[in-house]
């Protein structure tokens, strides 16, 4: 995911086209040709270098990690039997009442996988000796993934006496402060339904995805002619891959039909991927010639990075108004190997400018995830945090470069 000399060969190739023929990296005092364009683009010696920025949009797309844990369920546990003794059964604790069907699931945030827009910002500067040194800022936006449950099933399925409206994730070893409306449904005790999460009314989940990339190019000359170039490329990177998921949860009280803030209950699992590290690579640049409407490139890289990855890993059950809290906190400190390939066509239609479209993949092949990211266990947060997990970012890219 380099960015080539102002994009590969943007320099070069400009050079060469306000040259004479075979002045192809020719010193010397070379004017530029009539007429000259009223911009304060390119130098009349563009074989001295210069500095030179670029702007780009990306439209890429990122691994899903997420597998199918179910959350919720429809119906409603009653935990002190007095609600299946005022439906004329025996009084015995922890029945279940309902379908049971599941309502609720990561499944239902974990795509398919959407191409998410955003941008990669460069600045460098050419050398006189053909070295060349450039940083990039990729930046993509939010991709976020959403679903909820709610009180209505289609086509009347809501169960005897409606049992099915409600739902019941079995989150265990929660506090009173967690205990909920104590009458939230109309049969049984007050606190027949004890917790936010038995005989809720609304739940709903969230799933968010970002990327970001700092790195620092150095682009070192291997081989060159009229219209081939080589170079490595080598450099410090920072790449950073942060996810959270989210799930709220609800309960009214029947009588009012009202909640309040301590009444919500909100469980969060957020997963940061910090990766330090350098990276190597080669690229190749091939000169397509001059037309009546400007010159043509094509252009490939191919790097590798061995990265430290620092993975923040976070879990937590609070109620919406904050007032109490249960929290997971690790870190952990893993080797992270990356690869990268990226091919490229640019155009340039004037001096001093070049505009490009492209395709880039990039994998890392040791990062850590939460595929399941529920722990129901309030006293003892445990979700599962797997390492090893391969992620994959690909997508297209379209911009412009101006070399001053």
């Amino acid at each position: 995911m380099r960015t080539q000399t102002c994009w590969a060969v943007g320099l070069v190739v400009l050079g060469a086209i306000h040259m004479p023929g075979g002045a192809y990296g020719q010193g010397g005092d070379v004017g530029l040709e009539d007429p000259v364009i009223p911009l304060p683009l390119s130098s009349s010696r563009p074989q001295e270098g210069g500095p030179f920025i670029a702007m780009e949009f990306l439209f890429w797309r990122q691994t899903m990690p997420l597998h199918d844990q179910v959350i919720a369920v429809r119906g409603i546990l009653d935990q002190d039997g007095s609600i299946a003794a005022a439906l004329g059964g025996q009084n015995t604790p922890g029945q279940f009442f309902g379908s049971r069907q599941a309502a609720l699931t990561t499944g239902q945030v974990s795509g398919p996988g959407t191409y998410e827009p955003g941008f990669r910002l460069t600045g460098g500067w050419l050398l006189r000796d053909g070295i060349e040194v450039e940083i990039n800022w990729i930046h993509l936006f939010d991709a976020k993934y959403t679903a909820s449950a709610g009180v209505d099933q289609p086509f009347g399925r809501n169960g005897p006496q409606l049992v099915d409206t409600f739902l019941t994730a079995f989150v265990f070893n929660a506090p009173p402060e967690f205990a909920g409306p104590p009458q939230k449904v109309n049969l049984g005790n007050p606190g027949a339904t004890f917790g936010i999460w038995d005989a809720a009314t609304v739940m709903s989940e969230y799933f968010i995805q970002r990327f970001e990339q700092v790195e620092l190019s150095a682009r070192l000359p291997l081989y060159q002619d009229d219209c081939n170039r080589c170079y490595w490329l080598l450099g410090p990177r920072f790449d950073w891959l942060w996810e959270r998921f989210k799930w709220r949860t609800v309960a009214f009280d029947v009588n009012t039909g009202t909640s309040s803030a301590d009444n919500v209950a909100i469980y969060s699992n957020v997963v940061s991927n910090r990766m330090y590290g350098v990276h190597m690579g080669v690229g190749y640049d091939w000169f397509k010639g001059d037309t009546p409407i400007g010159a043509w490139a094509v252009s490939v890289e191919a790097q590798g990075s061995l990265l430290l990855n620092v993975v923040k890993e976070r879990a937590k059950y609070e109620r919406a108004d904050r007032a109490i809290a249960s929290q997971h906190a690790r870190t952990d400190y893993t080797p992270c190997p990356e690869a990268d390939a990226k091919i490229n066509l640019s155009w340039y239609p004037m001096q001093g400018m070049q505009m490009r479209i492209g395709y880039d993949i990039m994998g890392f092949f040791n990062t850590v995830s939460s595929p399941d990211p529920v722990s129901f266990n309030y006293g003892t947060l445990d979700p599962p945090f797997r390492n090893w997990t391969v992620r994959v970012l690909d997508g297209f890219e379209a911009g412009i470069c101006f070399i001053f």
